[in-house]
C-alpha cells in the first residue's frame, strides 16, 4: 500500500487505506483479531484521505473528477460531495471547526464550505500562489489568508465560528512566502518575504498591528523597513 494512501484517524482507533476508488476502514482499538473492517466506495479513483480532527468523517478526494467526497465513519453515509469541475481543484482540506475549504486550480478564490448541507458560504479572492497561504489560530476560531491582488501582499482573517470576516491589512512585504500563527495568547502572525528582496520576516497582530521586523540571521546587512 502506497503511504499516501494509508494512514489512522487522529484518534487513533482506525486504520485507513485505499484501493482505487474503495476507502477501507479497519478499527484496530478492539481485540483479538480479526478486525473489523468497513469500506466506504468514492466515484473513482481516491487521490487522498484526510480525518477530521473528531474522528468522525473522512475526506476523500477524487482528482480526476476534481471531486471532494465526505463520509460518516460510523454510518458510512456520504454527508456532501463537493464538485469543483474538470481541471478546477487545486487543494482542499478542514477547517478546525470541521468544516471545509477548497482553493481552486488557477488560484483565483478560497471557498468555505458548511458540512451539513453543502452551502458555500464565503470566497476569499486573489489567495496568493505559495505554499503556506493560509493558517489558523491555535484557538481554531480564526483563519488567515495571504492574498496578492496589484503586486500588493495582503492578509485577511476570517471568523471561523460566524464565517465572517474580521479583518483585511496590507503588508509591507515586497513578495510574501509564507504566514503562519506563531502566539496563542495575543494571535500573532509571522510573514516571511522573499530571500530575493528584502530577506525580512515581519510579526503582526492578526488585526493588522506591525509588531517588529526581523533581518534574517543569515544575512548582515539587510535593512528591514
Amino acid at each position: 500500500i502506497a503511504a499516501s494512501t494509508c494512514g489512522f484517524s487522529p484518534d487513533g482507533k482506525i486504520f485507513h487505506y485505499t484501493v482505487n476508488e474503495v476507502v477501507y476502514l479497519r478499527d484496530i482499538s478492539c481485540e483479538p483479531f480479526p478486525l473489523t473492517m468497513k469500506s466506504v466506495a468514492c466515484k473513482d479513483d481516491v487521490q487522498s484521505v484526510q480525518w477530521r480532527s473528531d474522528s468522525k468523517m473522512i475526506m476523500c478526494i477524487v482528482k480526476l473528477r476534481d471531486l471532494i467526497q465526505v463520509f460518516d465513519v460510523n454510518t458510512l453515509v456520504e454527508v456532501i460531495a463537493l464538485d469543483e469541475g474538470s481541471g478546477k481543484l487545486r487543494k482542499a482540506g478542514w477547517l478546525p471547526t470541521g468544516d471545509i475549504y477548497t482553493q481552486n486550480h488557477i488560484g483565483t478564490v478560497i471557498t468555505l464550505w458548511k458540512v451539513g448541507n453543502g452551502e458555500q458560504v464565503r470566497q476569499i479572492a486573489n489567495p496568493k500562489s505559495i505554499r503556506n497561504n493560509l493558517t489558523f489560530s491555535q484557538s481554531g476560531c480564526t483563519m488567515s489568508i495571504c492574498t496578492r491582488l496589484s503586486k500588493t501582499d495582503s492578509i485577511t482573517t476570517i471568523n471561523l465560528l460566524s464565517m465572517k470576516q474580521r479583518s483585511t491589512f496590507t503588508l509591507a512585504t515586497t513578495d510574501a512566502t509564507s504566514i503562519e500563527y506563531i502566539n496563542s495568547e495575543q494571535n500573532q502572525l509571522i510573514v516571511t518575504d522573499s530571500l530575493l528582496h528584502n530577506n525580512c520576516v515581519y510579526i503582526y497582530s492578526d488585526t493588522g498591528t506591525h509588531i517588529k521586523s526581523i533581518p534574517d540571521t543569515g544575512t548582515a546587512f539587510v535593512q528591514c523597513s
